[in-house]
């Protein structure tokens, strides 16, 4: 696995690991078979100076966060086009059965 993109303003700080902070982190690497996806990094010193990462995938996460997002901006739409009466119509109508 290698990182699909470098983004500087979250790398890892050595500064913060020595001073026993843990370090969270999120990106978007791709695989060996080309696939990308996206993991949590999750970094700590141990007394001995090494430093652990834990990694897990995302991917469905994230996937579901951007699901989130596009239906909330088809819901936006849909109410700056037809108004906010629209809305409370149509929820008044279906609590009827």
């Amino acid at each position: 696995m290698y990182y699909l993109r470098r983004t500087w303003n979250s790398a890892v700080k050595i500064e913060e690991l020595q001073a026993g902070k843990t370090i969270h982190n999120e990106r978007r690497i791709k695989r060996k078979d080309g696939t990308e996806m996206h993991v949590e990094l999750n970094s700590k010193m141990l007394e001995d100076g090494r430093v652990i990462i834990f990694g897990r995938d995302i991917s469905e996460r994230k996937e579901s966060e951007q699901l989130i997002k596009e239906s909330e901006a088809k819901y936006r739409s849909f109410l700056r086009q037809h108004g906010w009466h629209t809305a409370y119509c149509y929820r008044w109508r279906n609590s009827f059965g």
